[in-house]
């Protein structure tokens, strides 16, 4: 067993390991200077990994879940996942929607941002049930589906103005989706 450094109750943190997460933070820090596009990319590819392990976890257990509750959340996450590498991708600087601005990967932010609140929000009602697998990926193609035409099509409301900054709509719906949060909870 490796040799402790510092101890909280339960969990033995490693020499090892706090050198890790100061390299990492190193990184990330360097990353930044260098370039933010490369520092967002980085923080957001991170999330989308653990999006990621969430639904893995979620698939692969879903014959032996006797709800649909953890699915539904593995569902949404692999789904928020892919709203957020369009964001990033959207992200201005990136070249890869050179004919859109600063205000697309807010807006697409925003619109995964709602998604999981919401998830998170409708989620519970899950516990008591078992929902197909096909159901829930379909309903959260659709609304992914939904929210990416609602934006590129212009009928999403403006989170960002070139010049200004951030929306009202931007802003309010942060608490919003706060709100959703702290209904959840």
């Amino acid at each position: 067993m490796p040799q402790s450094f510092a101890r909280w109750p339960g969990r033995a943190l490693t020499l090892n390991q706090i050198v890790f997460w100061l390299l990492a933070m190193a990184a990330l820090f360097l990353a930044d200077l260098h370039s933010f596009l490369l520092f967002h990319g980085l923080a957001e590819g991170f999330s989308m990994v653990v999006a990621g392990a969430v639904f893995l976890l979620a698939w692969n257990t879903r014959r032996f879940l006797e709800n649909s509750y953890l699915l539904f959340l593995g569902v949404s996450f692999a789904f928020t996942a892919g709203l957020d590498l369009v964001h990033t991708l959207a992200y201005k600087g990136m070249g890869v929607f050179p004919n859109h601005g600063a205000d697309l990967p807010t807006q697409i932010w925003i619109a995964s941002r709602y998604l999981i609140a919401v998830s998170f929000l409708v989620a519970p009602s899950f516990l008591a049930r078992k929902l197909p697998a096909r159901w829930v990926i379909a309903a959260y193609g659709l609304a992914c589906a939904l929210a990416l035409w609602s934006i590129f099509a212009g009928w999403f409301p403006e989170c960002y103005r070139e010049g200004q900054g951030l929306t009202d709509f931007k802003v309010g719906s942060e608490f919003v989706i706060m709100e959703i949060g702290r209904a959840h909870v």
